[in-house]
């Protein structure tokens, strides 16, 4: 297996994490001590051959530096997107359109910590999400309470 450089993306600001939410469009999260933090979509352009940024979602965490311990994290049977920024964990609802050329993002809950050295996992079922405060050595152990079909799905 040999992997070559197809494209190189000039960006704004360094970031930790980034993650697929389909086989033509991946979520970059950079690093910014910025007021206003967005995710950055990017989206392949088959005429081009190249990816695009196309889209931002704004999140919370602003002007706080984000260690890279907990990754980007994207469960496609729940539509569940969770990033860290900085002292919080935002959580976000992807919701594909059936031929899945468009995506509707929806910022659901943002979880703050007193901290910035938080981990986190989600299960494969997107049922729990288990988040280590390093700070305070405790685990939290949360389950989904509510998951709702959205109407985009049309």
């Amino acid at each position: 297996m040999l992997w070559q450089i197809k494209q190189h993306i000039q960006l704004p600001n360094y970031g930790f994490r980034s993650s697929y939410i389909s086989d033509n469009m991946f979520i970059f999260h950079p690093n910014t001590h910025e007021d206003d933090v967005h995710l950055q979509i990017y989206k392949f352009n088959p005429s081009q051959q190249e990816y695009e940024e196309f889209f931002s979602v704004p999140i919370k965490g602003k002007k706080q530096f984000c260690y890279h311990y907990f990754p980007c994290i994207y469960n496609n049977s729940k539509y569940i997107f969770v990033t860290k920024n900085g002292c919080f964990v935002n959580i976000l609802t992807i919701i594909p359109s059936t031929n899945k050329s468009r995506f509707y993002f929806q910022l659901d809950q943002t979880i703050e910590f007193e901290n910035k050295y938080i981990n986190g996992i989600l299960s494969d079922d997107g049922e729990f999400l288990i988040i280590l405060d390093e700070e305070s050595e405790l685990l939290q152990i949360k389950q989904l309470q509510q998951f709702i079909q959205s109407n985009f799905l049309s």
